[in-house]
């Protein structure tokens, strides 16, 4: 469950950087509470209502299309592809927790761009969450990852990703979010941080965002072996705080 959270909190947040054609490359550090964080390298491309995560070794990625509700999870070593409902069916919750956002005052500058601090806090069933963001408003994307948000924010409507609607207009540059359960638990918090090292404006290609040629479309049956955990995107879940712009899916067996 902690794991799921950080990556939908990682994806709402990330999830967007669109509009203008936008390249984001980011270092996301994943601690489960287990004494050994890990790292990973990802590239996130945006455009319009499409957004694709590719992990730095190339072996895994994955594409979400708002239009068509679909995301797709890509397996390089399998040359196979996993097509999944975006929101995924049986998410719709009458009870969605919220993630409140207060800007500290405080301001950074990250990826050579200037961006307001902001201190997220809110309560999930058997935890609270913390969330420190940095948001830029002048990196490369900002208004059209603002629109994107907005859209996002209509298609999670009345699921658990929905918790992250309050987030502040911009491009979030940083994002160091921390779950700790509550209640006779002793398990440690989880912390997932992320951080934009580089922000580019591009024209993506039309196929940046379909399945390569020469993959095959897998049924869900016969990759459940080889499916990433629940909620991931199919970016994010941003490992457990995976995704970005960020965080991404946990790698996925061969």
């Amino acid at each position: 469950m902690r794991r799921i959270v950080l990556t939908l909190l990682a994806t709402a947040l990330f999830a967007g950087i669109a509009h203008a054609g936008v390249v984001v490359e980011e270092q996301q550090t994943t601690d489960r509470g287990m004494g050994t964080p890990t790292t990973n390298q990802i590239t996130v491309m945006t455009q319009g209502n499409k957004q694709k995560y590719v992990f730095a070794d190339g072996r895994q990625a994955s594409i979400l299309d708002l239009d068509k509700g679909t995301r797709l999870m890509l397996i390089q070593p399998r040359k196979v592809y996993l097509e999944m409902p975006f929101p995924p069916h049986g998410m719709m919750s009458s009870n969605v927790p919220s993630v409140t956002f207060k800007k500290t005052g405080s301001v950074e500058k990250i990826a050579g761009y200037s961006c307001d601090d902001y201190l997220g806090t809110g309560t999930l069933p058997g935890g609270s969450i913390k969330v420190e963001t940095c948001v830029s408003t002048t990196a490369p994307g900002a208004a059209g990852f603002t629109q994107f948000q907005k859209t996002m924010a209509e298609k999670v409507k009345g699921t658990p990703m929905a918790m992250m609607a309050a987030t502040p207009p911009g491009i979030p540059l940083k994002l160091n979010t921390t779950l700790t359960p509550t209640g006779p638990s002793e398990r440690p918090p989880v912390t997932a941080k992320i951080t934009v090292t580089k922000v580019t404006e591009e024209n993506l290609p039309p196929d940046t965002f379909e399945a390569p040629k020469g993959y095959t479309k897998q049924s869900m049956p016969m990759m459940m072996g080889h499916m990433p955990p629940p909620g991931m995107p199919g970016h994010a879940a941003p490992g457990a705080a995976a995704p970005s712009p960020g965080a991404a899916p946990s790698k996925v067996p061969e």
